[in-house]
């Protein structure tokens, strides 16, 4: 998993992950939005070693995971569904598409 985020298709929307390492990462302001609506994925998480945050310390609506020691990611909360920028997913779909088929 990229530290900057990736994103997975899950069922029938985008889910958007971002893994920190470390706490100055989250509170940089580049991974929020202003506008929910601008940004990528229906659902929302951070992924962080344990200890490095708590819940109070993400915008509302965003789920947050914690990787286990042994490997085990567990939920700590569920994201709630975004607005999001369909557009640009559909773009960043395609991309995929495109270089999987070589072009």
């Amino acid at each position: 998993m990229a530290k900057n985020g990736t994103s997975n298709y899950i069922s029938n929307h985008f889910v958007v992950e971002h893994f920190n390492r470390e706490y100055s990462d989250i509170h940089s302001g580049k991974i929020f939005r202003r506008y929910e609506q601008d940004g990528l994925g229906k659902q929302r998480y951070l992924l962080t070693n344990p200890g490095i945050i708590t819940t109070d310390d993400l915008p509302e609506k965003w789920g947050f995971l914690e990787m286990t020691s042994s490997g085990v990611l567990r939920v700590v909360r569920e994201s709630e569904f975004f607005e999001y920028n369909k557009e640009d997913e559909m773009k960043i779909l395609l991309s995929v598409i495109r270089r999987m088929k070589g072009e």
